[in-house]
């Protein structure tokens, strides 16, 4: 029962050191990203105390423990606790700390115009080279009446260009989340401006409900989120008047979609079609909320403590250094400490478990890679919330929109980093930032300029 005391102290403190970055910084990117981190950490440790001294917490995670193994409240369990709050609380005071107000105004003289029919073809196209590229699988899920997804997850079955058709998904879900985000922050908006008409909301709802159906089907819920999550914030900072209901609505119509493809994900394209119905969906939807999503990266730290997997001293680094080659070129390059991970437990291969991010580096140098994980995480993202204060003054237009996406795609995107380790830098930093990017700067190279515009009125949400 003293396990309650433990999770209820390190509960408190990371809840009080939230109001006090918030109260610091009025970022609302901090707050909904440690919440994230604290989710896929010690949100688990609620449930698993329960069970284990006679309540029912009506949690899933027990299969989990079949494939996996056995979690106790032992000695190692504490420990495991402690971790992840260390983890979280060094990160939270490196925020807390080095993290910068916003400037009561910014004053800025260009906006940049943004095509809303680039977007569209940047969407379509994505789409299109996507099918293209795991057409065999498609044909293949739907001849052996499997689902689509777990015809994707297999390698051999999704073909040699798998990656490549997943950086079309990201495309295509970052265009249509970004785009909606800036029609609906204007006319009145701080940065990006652009024509405002009902036929491109029609569009966009349109290609936006072929995609996330695309994307249910292929099981692509990280995507989903990323890109709605991306998308509110891109509002949220890019409109000079916030409407709080648009942005409740966002969020709610966003997680009740993303938790659908948990339902949609594990049906075959026939059942799709012959069986679905709204009362499934719904159940379905029910069982998605009480899910394991809070337990596989939760678990990782217990099983390398109870077990004694070896460090590795720095095979992360090893890995992310090689991973410059495509593996057709280097098959057998090494691999990231998900499989170190997954080989030291001996545990079930195409199972789809996860590695909290703390582990990754706790097998790489033990307890100083945890601080050092925090310090990393730390600093990356105090550095691009102290840019976006003062984006407007970079020289380019790449590192103006860059500094002015950054920060909301980085924190987006903290659902994959904080279930991988150190190597999952690289895959956000290009999925994540670069390609969001890379999209604003095509759909916004027509710019025109206005004298004297003020960007932020006053500094009042940050």
């Amino acid at each position: 029962m003293y396990q309650f005391i433990w999770i209820g102290f390190f509960s408190l403190v990371f809840l009080l050191m939230q109001i006090l970055i918030w109260r610091k910084t009025k970022n609302l990117m901090f707050v909904f990203g440690l919440f994230i981190i604290y989710y896929w950490s010690l949100y688990g440790s609620w449930f698993i105390i329960a069970d284990r001294v006679g309540m029912d917490s009506g949690a899933h995670y027990h299969y989990l423990e079949t494939k996996m193994f056995r979690v106790y409240l032992d000695d190692n369990y504490i420990l495991t606790m402690s971790y992840y709050f260390i983890f979280i609380f060094i990160t939270q005071f490196i925020i807390l700390i080095f993290s910068k107000k916003f400037p009561k105004k910014i004053h800025y003289n260009t906006k940049l115009y943004f095509s809303h029919w680039a977007v569209y073809i940047i969407a379509v196209l994505a789409v299109f080279f996507s099918v293209l590229l795991i057409e065999d699988a498609l044909k293949y899920a739907i001849a052996t009446e499997q689902s689509a997804y777990v015809v994707t997850r297999n390698a051999e079955e999704a073909g040699p260009f798998f990656v490549i058709h997943q950086e079309m998904n990201r495309f295509a879900v970052f265009s249509l989340a970004i785009g909606i985000a800036i029609y609906f922050s204007n006319p009145d908006s701080r940065i990006f401006v652009c024509e405002k008409n009902r036929l491109y909301l029609y569009i966009y709802l349109l290609l936006g409900l072929i995609v996330f159906g695309y994307c249910s089907i292929l099981g692509n819920k990280n995507e989903l989120f990323v890109g709605a999550f991306a998308g509110i914030f891109v509002y949220h900072y890019n409109a000079k008047v916030r409407h709080g209901a648009k942005i409740a609505l966002a969020l709610m119509v966003s997680f009740l979609f993303i938790i659908t493809v948990d339902v949609v994900r594990s049906l075959s394209i026939d059942e799709l079609v012959e069986d679905t119905s709204v009362n499934s969906l719904f159940t379905g939807v029910v069982k998605a909320t009480l899910s394991n999503e809070a337990f596989g990266a939760h678990f990782s730290m217990y099983g390398v403590l109870e077990y004694k997997v070896p460090l590795t001293f720095g095979s992360s680094f090893s890995s992310l250094c090689a991973s410059v080659v495509p593996r057709f070129f280097w098959p057998d390059r090494p691999r990231d400490i998900y499989w170190y991970y997954a080989d030291g437990l001996s545990l079930t291969e195409g199972q789809g478990y996860t590695i909290h991010h703390a582990t990754g580096w706790y097998l790489n140098f033990g307890v100083l890679g945890i601080i050092a994980g925090a310090l990393v995480l730390g600093f990356i993202w105090v550095f691009f919330h102290n840019n976006f204060s003062v984006f407007v003054y970079k020289k380019t237009t790449f590192y103006r929109i860059l500094f002015f996406l950054a920060p909301a795609t980085f924190t987006a995107s903290m659902p994959n980093l904080i279930r991988g380790g150190p190597e999952n830098y690289k895959g956000v930093f290009i999925e994540s930032i670069l390609i969001p990017t890379f999209i604003l700067l095509l759909a916004g190279l027509n710019r025109k300029k206005i004298e004297n515009c003020k960007l932020f009125e006053e500094h009042d949400e940050g």
